[in-house]
């Protein structure tokens, strides 16, 4: 069965004149009644589908609102000329992140479908399209190149990438597609613009990063990607993908994840001692790893007390034992650390390919 398309944008229904808004909606609905069956397809509804809040600037919002599920309330329900209406928003069901939906507009709707962000495989099939779109193309290595993006693109969304390939189109050119190119595209447009660094401030961040690396391929992780090209807050960074697909860790990953936070500090404590390593560098590190301690013995309860709360000096024996077991590792592959140190100051950044390759020939 073929049916008419409506599709807008809840914004678009706002006008400037008293009673236009109300008016817009309703007109949409009539003429999706009038041409049924049909689809009314309303993108980032919350515009007008957010909680009310009861306060004087919201009653503009509460007026289209009350008009919309007026309107839904109106259906007369026809098997044979059926009106579907779908709805897209940014906005939580459950409230975790403070955008709530009004819970009255959400209970219209029958479904809720929650699409999460694509995972690297979708990403890769995204960029294809995006970089297709603007007839780009790097030859013989560009599956290699674009999955390789897919990797390092967690947490973007498909906006995201088509905005990033739209920067890197421009800042090409009419010049041969450069893979390069496209990765210092993506940095850029995550990070920032490359800051200065001074060369031993470099060396000692490359040591900082190398132990991360270094550590997160001895717990069975390959990182994807490993810089000291600094950009907006931070020196360097390490991207690695995750250690499985469930969503869930068991004990033994979790302290695992806490050994590659503590890793950077570890390393530039072993190589540079105690009166340099110990920097604020490793400030974000050591929350993460505070984070994943708590959360083990806390909310996941895998300490000895099922109920019970732990206590503060059980979370200190967890980090200390967790740190030396890191700078155990650390110490036993020391000469890989060095060479490691040593290739990231040269290169300034290493993809999966390279790392893989490097840690292959180490045998690790």
């Amino acid at each position: 069965m073929q049916r008419h398309l409506y599709p807008t944008s809840a914004t678009a229904f706002f006008g400037s004149l008293v009673g236009e808004t109300e008016r817009n909606i309703r007109d949409l609905f009539k003429k999706a009644r009038k041409y049924a069956p049909s689809i009314i397809f309303v993108d980032e509804v919350d515009a007008i589908g957010r909680l009310r809040t009861g306060g004087s600037s919201s009653v503009h919002n509460e007026d289209a609102l009350n008009a919309f599920l007026a309107e839904m309330d109106g259906f007369v329900v026809d098997e044979k000329r059926p009106v579907f209406i779908l709805a897209a928003t940014n906005y939580d069901l459950d409230g975790d992140s403070g955008r709530v939906l009004d819970p009255a507009f959400v209970r219209r709707f029958d479904s809720k479908i929650f699409i999460p962000l694509p995972d690297t495989d979708d990403r890769y099939a995204l960029l294809m399209n995006c970089l297709q779109k603007h007839g780009i193309h790097f030859g013989d290595n560009h599956d290699t190149i674009v999955r390789n993006m897919a990797e390092r693109t967690g947490g973007m969304n498909n906006a995201d990438l088509d905005m990033l390939t739209a920067q890197y189109a421009r800042a090409l050119g009419d010049g041969e597609p450069d893979g390069a190119l496209y990765l210092e595209t993506l940095d850029a447009f995550r990070f920032g613009e490359v800051n200065k660094m001074d060369p031993a401030y470099l060396r000692q961040t490359a040591c900082h990063e190398a132990g991360h690396a270094l550590v997160c391929r001895l717990c069975g992780t390959t990182p994807t990607f490993l810089t000291v090209v600094s950009r907006g807050g931070y020196g360097g960074f390490m991207e690695s993908a995750g250690q499985n697909k469930t969503g869930t860790y068991t004990y033994d990953q979790l302290m695992d994840l806490v050994c590659r936070c503590l890793a950077g500090r570890a390393a530039e404590t072993e190589v540079y001692g105690p009166s340099l390593g110990n920097n604020t560098g490793a400030s974000s590190d050591i929350r993460k790893a505070r984070y994943y301690i708590r959360a083990s013995l806390g909310d996941y309860a895998m300490g000895d007390k099922l109920f019970s709360h732990w206590k503060q000096e059980e979370a200190e024996a967890l980090m200390q034992a967790q740190y030396a077991r890191t700078i155990a590792m650390l110490r036993e592959h020391r000469a890989t650390l060095d060479r490691l140190t040593d290739l990231l100051a040269e290169k300034k950044s290493l993809d999966s390919a390279t790392l893989d390759a490097f840690f292959t020939q180490e045998n690790i």
